[in-house]
């Protein structure tokens, strides 16, 4: 009898375990109907924060909109290197250039892409890619003919990359080129691809297709371009896919698994999305914020907040730092009201903040935007400003995540 008290004792006891966590069957569960309990973090908390002033070529701002867009920075002890969007309206000087880079203070050295030196009529890129070991970056760019993946050496010399001929997206894991398209395999898009949606490419031996594909689900349930991500560790690669609602992981063994499944319930929008964006990963935990995506007036005015996964407790915080804010209710635009909540020391980091750095997001800040708000700058901040003018290049707000950090309830 005292055997069959202690299983019953046992079995009560895990069962409370599993509920007082936000993990199912490996899955992390996050529920945006549910409330979670707040942690008080500021951002001085997760991360040391540095701020780089970009220098340029005889005092023209060069860098353009993509610079505020998901990895198009990547940044080393060495070396800074931004990938940039060219506006149409420079295609006629011919001068078109795509990437730039820095010294690990700003100052500006070199750029790549330079029009008469490359074949193909190239206006913008999609996505960009770093292999720091091998000293190459990777773009793909669109509007080209076909479009494609174009692989640059950190000396200038282009390989026009037929081979790599694919991907909506890219990213790097364990030096790898991680290559994912959301319209492979799906007959109801009519430009719909034929092949796998996601491959590894190994620069020295080629494609890695040995593994199980990824299943992107069915096209109808959101559009091309809306609720896609990667962010990649040494370890994995995290893929947010908003028609399942879900985030894969896919790790150095190649085995795709579910990380994330977010739980979103609406009757009378089932096509709205609730969507994860891993951000950070350490040791200690995950930091993530999600996005709701779709028509219905909750989706159109979502609110945007930062979250964070204790691997240990297994549980969900929300960071309750900044709280919640609606990016469609205020005139101030939603960019301008992050860079001013991180100025003071506050956390309020999105998609847009990655870089492709696993351990670093960035916040691209303009010079205009940075004098309006001289108030609240450091004061060596402050000095740099005395000599810039609104048409110099902007600064960077660099954090670096890996702080250790013990679990506040």
């Amino acid at each position: 009898m005292a055997k069959y008290l202690l299983a019953i004792v046992a079995l009560l006891f895990c069962a409370c375990v599993s509920e007082s966590t936000d993990v199912k069957d490996g899955v992390i569960i996050f529920d945006s109907s549910k409330e979670y309990p707040h942690m008080d973090l500021k951002l001085s908390d997760l991360a040391d924060v540095s701020f780089i002033p970009l220098g340029g070529e005889d005092s023209v701002n060069f860098l353009t909109y993509s610079c505020y867009l998901p990895e198009s920075i990547y940044i080393d002890s060495y070396r800074i290197i931004i990938g940039d969007v060219v506006p149409e309206r420079d295609v006629v000087s011919k001068t078109i250039k795509s990437i730039f880079f820095f010294d690990h203070t700003g100052k500006f050295e070199r750029s790549m892409g330079i029009w008469n030196k490359y074949p193909r009529n190239l206006l913008s890129y999609k996505r960009m890619a770093v292999l720091p070991l091998q000293e190459k970056v990777i773009m793909h760019f669109r509007y080209s003919d076909p479009e494609e993946m174009v692989v640059f050496s950190f000396d200038g010399n282009v390989e026009i990359a037929e081979y790599l001929e694919k991907g909506y997206m890219s990213s790097v894991m364990n030096d790898k080129l991680v290559l994912f398209d959301n319209l492979y395999k799906l007959e109801s898009h009519p430009d719909f691809h034929i092949g796998r949606a996601l491959d590894v490419y190994d620069m020295e031996k080629g494609f890695i297709k040995d593994f199980e594909d990824l299943d992107v689900g069915d096209y109808k349930l959101a559009p091309v371009d809306a609720g896609w991500g990667m962010y990649s560790t040494d370890t994995r690669t995290y893929i947010t896919n908003c028609r399942t609602d879900k985030v894969y992981a896919l790790d150095t063994n190649y085995k795709i698994s579910t990380a994330f499944d977010c739980v979103y319930k609406n009757k009378e929008y089932p096509n709205d999305h609730n969507i994860v964006f891993p951000l950070i990963e350490t040791d200690e935990y995950i930091l993530f914020c999600n996005s709701m995506d779709g028509y219905s007036e909750k989706a159109k005015r979502y609110k945007y907040s930062n979250w964070i996964f204790m691997k240990v407790e297994g549980k969900i915080y929300h960071i309750s730092n900044l709280g919640d804010f609606r990016f469609y209710v205020s005139d101030t635009p939603a960019h301008d009201i992050c860079n001013r909540s991180l100025l003071q020391d506050k956390v309020c980091l999105s998609k847009y903040n990655k870089t492709l750095n696993s351990d670093k997001l960035v916040s691209v800040m303009d010079i205009e935007f940075l004098k309006d708000n001289i108030d609240i700058l450091p004061e060596h901040l402050q000095k740099v400003l005395e000599s810039k003018s609104s048409d110099d290049n902007p600064v960077l707000m660099v954090m670096k995540f890996g702080k250790s950090l013990k679990p506040q309830i």
